[in-house]
């Protein structure tokens, strides 16, 4: 059965894609839980309004920046790195809810100041935040 994502499914796909799965899996999981739709050709007319799926219409709201205190030598290493855990758990006390496949981040952090990660939204949105480090006193 094709079906048209209407949330970003770790295995299957982002907000918009269509996909084949199989029938029952569609029927009993993904349509139930309102992950996605039917794909039919009055879906994708382009009469049709389909913004929503790919998040023109609502508007996301990530933190400039996030801040982070940790203890460090004098050189300006850090004892314990940030990792991808620790900035996707920071993110959830903002209530952004993102994967960790969504998350890009080049290495862990080792060392005070400023490092970016992206954060991709869908295939054409992303998100560039800046993670601040600072010596913990």
């Amino acid at each position: 059965m094709k079906v048209i994502l209407l949330e970003n499914l770790r295995n299957l796909g982002v907000i918009g894609a269509v996909v084949y799965v199989k029938n029952g899996y569609a029927r009993n999981l993904l349509l139930p839980h309102k992950y996605t739709t039917p794909f039919n050709i009055q879906v994708i007319s382009p009469n049709k309004d389909i913004d929503h799926m790919f998040l023109i219409d609502q508007p996301y709201r990530f933190p400039s920046y996030l801040l982070y205190m940790r203890t460090a030598k004098d050189n300006g290493e850090l004892f314990e790195s940030v990792k991808e855990t620790d900035v996707l758990f920071l993110l959830r006390k903002f209530n952004v809810y993102v994967w960790r496949d969504q998350l890009y981040m080049p290495t862990v952090f080792r060392r005070l100041g400023e490092h970016f990660v992206k954060i991709t939204i869908t295939n054409h949105v992303a998100v560039n935040v800046c993670i601040k480090i600072l010596r913990q006193p």
